[in-house]
């Protein structure tokens, strides 16, 4: 249920009630980290990720993810654990492919276009300002629950 319709993309709802398309907390934590973890970290040096996380550095965040996720619970199926396996550059650019057509649709659009740009500088502005991907991170305990039946 997590892979159809790339609902692993897909953070809470806005105060709206609207989807929030490519915002899932996952991705944000992942682009946070490999973008702007440490200040020898290459890419916050240039201009673009200093304002603003490119959609193409999202799209390959995504993907990789997609690619994670999806052979995590395919060889969590086949063998009841999970293994290590290597990720396969055709298929990181297959997802790649397909999370670039989600985004145009995403950017086209009137409301979730500036809605995507808007948390991609929010983003950013978070990385600049001294990010740490050791923070802990604050979840509210009453999401966490067990099944005892």
């Amino acid at each position: 249920r997590l892979l159809e319709n790339a609902q692993f993309l897909r953070g809470a709802p806005d105060s709206l009630g609207k989807t929030s398309n490519f915002a899932h907390p996952a991705l944000k934590k992942v682009c946070l980290a490999y973008f702007y973890s440490s200040s020898d970290k290459a890419l916050r040096q240039f201009p673009d990720f200093q304002e603003y996380i490119p959609e193409r550095a999202l799209l390959l965040v995504g993907a990789m993810v997609c690619c994670i996720v999806r052979f995590t619970l395919e060889i969590f199926a086949m063998h009841g654990f999970n293994k290590c396996v290597s990720l396969n550059v055709e298929q990181v650019e297959g997802h790649y492919t397909n999370l670039c057509r989600l985004l145009n649709q995403v950017a086209a659009d009137k409301y979730h276009g500036p809605k995507l740009d808007n948390m991609l500088r929010q983003w950013a502005k978070i990385g600049m300002t001294g990010y740490a991907p050791n923070n802990p991170i604050l979840i509210n305990s009453q999401d966490w629950q067990v099944v005892l039946d």
